[in-house]
């Protein structure tokens, strides 16, 4: 990668008098495997330029490749690869990029990596919104329009490709390859933007079950996903809102807290009454009418009338009175070793926050006990910190699994815990 830039480049290709790595900010492994890849027999049957994608488990790869290369009288192919980091794509227009550096190369090409990092100076590598995606197949698009390549290349969150070819005439060999298809049109889904109305700092947002942090601007604090995926807001364990992205809905609107709406005495009855969803308005309500009441009464004396004459008319049997003989039973004496210690001693043990945190006012102390606390955004996962490590377990197992993202757990720490003031 470029000294204080996440971007790397690679110039590579299929000549006689070079390497097949000309030029390059450092070799990463990963990187490397698809510089060896055989894209020779594709690039002989080529006649101009096309591009490449290749997504990779921490990198992406945006390459241009240029069949039209001659050495030696032996047709050969020139690639210019731009490598930024997983999910991430230019803050400038990659096709346009790469053929900058392309001509930059075939004008000067006994440049030095110095003189690329002066031509990217303005380049920085943007992230975008991607969701979990399962990249297993290698696809070719074609398309006449260079737009449809920078829509594509420039936000890249389509899913299950993990190579595309992007082409501007047909090739015929791709049909020789059993692991390309042709991809008529790409299922992206439309990125979505909303402002979360009554938003609090103690309030937890999760899409797409991983915790996003809101963005606070223009006096508002704002939210980034894919259209219809699924959106949590949570108050501790607390449900503030369950939903769907749309790009028809720019605002969610969170329920204020209760005590600004009826004040600090509102009760526990009240506040599960306002998380219970709104009968929607083209329901008539069921209304009791004055004829029913008035045979249910006629009905409910008829029965108790009727039970009345029923219980005089039938004898009472004879009371017979059983003496339950009392048996002595022995006395046996437990070890104290052997008796059992009662669960709160363990739960109390348990109740230990990360060295140099302590719980916040707001969390809920249950999270470092040993069943932890339900978290509703993950549906029916609990969550705890215990013996000094964090964990989560489904509802229906008794199996607890250490959570190993970093990013989630940085972020429950920040969340439930604050640093102890020296």
């Amino acid at each position: 990668m470029f000294e204080g830039k996440q971007l790397g480049l690679l110039v590579w290709g299929n000549f006689d008098e070079f390497q097949p790595n000309i030029i390059s900010t450092g070799e990463i492994p990963e990187v490397m495997s698809i510089v060896r890849d055989d894209m020779k027999r594709i690039c002989i049957s080529a006649t101009e330029k096309f591009y490449r994608i290749d997504r990779l488990s921490n990198y992406n790869v945006f390459s241009v490749f240029d069949p039209t290369i001659v050495q030696n009288r032996i047709q050969s192919y020139l690639v210019i690869s731009i490598i930024t980091p997983a999910n991430h794509s230019l803050d400038a227009d990659v096709c346009e990029t790469l053929n900058y550096l392309l001509d930059f190369f075939i004008e000067k090409p006994n440049s030095t990596i110095a003189d690329y990092s002066a031509l990217l100076d303005g380049v920085n590598a943007k992230p975008y919104h991607c969701a979990e995606q399962n990249l297993v197949k290698n696809g070719f698009f074609i398309s006449k329009s260079h737009n449809d390549f920078s829509t594509y290349l420039n936000e890249p969150n389509f899913p299950d490709f993990r190579r595309v070819l992007f082409l501007n005439t047909p090739l015929p060999i791709l049909a020789t390859f059993s692991n390309y298809e042709e991809v008529i049109q790409f299922d992206q889904k439309q990125k979505v933007k909303v402002r979360l109305m009554n938003f609090q700092e103690s309030y937890t947002v999760v899409i797409n079950n991983s915790f996003v942090e809101p963005v606070f601007e223009n006096n508002g604090y704002y939210v980034e996903g894919l259209e219809r995926e699924n959106i949590h807001i949570l108050e501790g364990s607390k449900r503030k809102y369950i939903g769907l992205l749309s790009s028809t809905r720019k605002e969610i609107i969170i329920r204020p807290p209760l005590k600004e709406i009826m004040g600090e005495e509102s009760s526990t009855e009240v506040q599960e009454t306002m998380e219970t969803p709104e009968v929607p308005s083209n329901k008539v309500p069921f209304r009791v009418r004055p004829v029913t009441v008035g045979f249910f009464i006629v009905v409910l004396l008829l029965g108790f009338v009727f039970f009345y004459i029923n219980r005089e008319s039938t004898p009472e049997p004879p009371v017979v009175k059983k003496v339950n003989k009392v048996v002595p039973q022995p006395t046996i004496e437990v070890p104290i070793s052997a008796q059992v210690q009662k669960p709160e001693l363990e739960e109390k043990a348990t109740l230990q926050t990360p060295r140099g945190y302590e719980l916040k006012s707001n969390a809920n102390e249950s999270i470092l006990s040993v069943k932890g606390f339900e978290n509703e955004a993950f549906e029916d996962t609990y969550l705890r910190y215990y013996r000094g490590k964090w964990e989560k377990r489904e509802r229906n197992t008794k199996t607890w699994v250490p959570i190993k993202s970093k990013k989630d757990t940085e972020y429950l720490l920040t969340k439930y815990f604050k640093k102890v003031k020296k």
